[in-house]
């Protein structure tokens, strides 16, 4: 059993730590990034990629996140890596899959993220109530960003050898890094199969036309007023926005919905709106773990009656919530109507 993000992956976080591959995103297991030949020489890559020659990949307890989905019988990173990354030659260490995010900078501040991936939501913390801050764990951070130097570096030493390149945010459409960083790009790799993980809510079709393939996965977490709530932003330029890119020859267009508390009652019909919409390539769900924001809010006799509802959630188990999680969600919901100038309460889901 072999992991092809152990032989040939690199990801670089938001806020700026390196791994092989975005699940390994946390702990010992994860190192401040500071150049190419560093993240190469580093002993838990070298670890990884003996451990993986051996077969015995999942063992490795950097590789728990894998392990966890596997043993449910869900798509794990390692197997997404089998789909996308080439076999490697016996002895070739080439880079051929980055996973990258340039750092929070975005235009939004969606109710369950986090001032790791959004300054605009870490500006919000500036208002939140003690007590909130405080049940999340979180406080206001230092924007991010990799500096030019660092992306230059990267391009001029991997660039020619990447098979395939995903950028992150923040977000990448917004962010001067990331454009930068394509510009150049697309003149040392133009085959280079390229995603973006975008909100969707800056589109310029020009500059994304300059790219062969290209996979865009948009952020959209509901539709109608429950979209604007989640997001902060127009559904209707976002839905225009959507309509742009189907229409473009060179752009797949794939959605992924954040599932929390505020939008699990209108999953299914979130699914029905896009799919209907015609060109889109899927429609992928996760769920949001936050205990403040989780979609086991709802109940255990509400969340088994929706989840039955589509494939996607057929399999999603009912696990309590913890102890003060109904509590600190009223406190959160309290901050968002304030700050969305919507009372969410008075949302009628039932009408989709």
């Amino acid at each position: 059993m072999q992991c092809r993000y152990a032989e040939s992956g690199f990801y670089i976080a938001a806020h700026q730590v390196a791994s092989p591959c975005c699940s390994i995103d946390t702990g010992e297991y994860v190192f401040p990034y500071e150049s190419i030949d560093q993240f190469l020489d580093q002993k838990i890559l070298l670890d990884l990629r003996e451990a993986s020659k051996k077969g015995h990949i999942l063992n490795h307890p950097a590789c728990a996140d894998c392990v966890y989905n596997e043993r449910r019988s869900l798509t794990s990173t390692r197997h997404k890596g089998l789909k996308i990354i080439s076999k490697s030659n016996p002895g070739e260490h080439k880079l051929k899959r980055l996973d990258i995010a340039f750092g929070n900078t975005c235009n939004l501040d969606c109710v369950m993220c986090s001032p790791e991936f959004s300054s605009k939501y870490n500006a919000a913390m500036k208002d939140m109530p003690n007590e909130l801050k405080s049940g999340m764990g979180r406080t206001t951070l230092k924007n991010h960003t990799l500096s030019y130097e660092k992306i230059d570096e990267i391009l001029d030493k991997v660039g020619n050898t990447l098979e395939s390149v995903i950028l992150k945010g923040g977000e990448p459409l917004y962010d001067k890094k990331a454009q930068y960083f394509l510009n150049k790009l697309v003149d040392i790799n133009p085959n280079v199969k390229l995603e973006i993980i975008s909100n969707c809510t800056i589109i310029n079709q020009e500059f994304l036309s300059k790219f062969k393939n290209i996979t865009i996965t948009a952020s959209i977490d509901g539709i109608y007023e429950i979209y604007e709530y989640i997001r902060g932003f127009d559904f209707k330029i976002l839905d225009n926005n959507i309509e742009k890119l189907i229409r473009m020859e060179n752009v797949t267009v794939r959605i992924i919905v954040t599932v929390s508390k505020y939008n699990f009652a209108i999953v299914p019909q979130t699914i029905d709106y896009w799919k209907n919409k015609g060109g889109i390539e899927k429609v992928n769900l996760q769920m949001a773990r936050e205990p403040w924001n989780t979609p086991f809010l709802v109940g255990e006799e509400t969340f088994r009656k929706i989840s039955k509802k589509r494939p996607p959630t057929k399999r999603w188990k009912w696990e309590m919530p913890r102890a003060n999680a109904h509590e600190l969600h009223e406190i959160h919901k309290t901050f968002w109507n304030s700050r969305r100038g919507m009372d969410w309460d008075s949302i009628d889901v039932s009408r989709y």
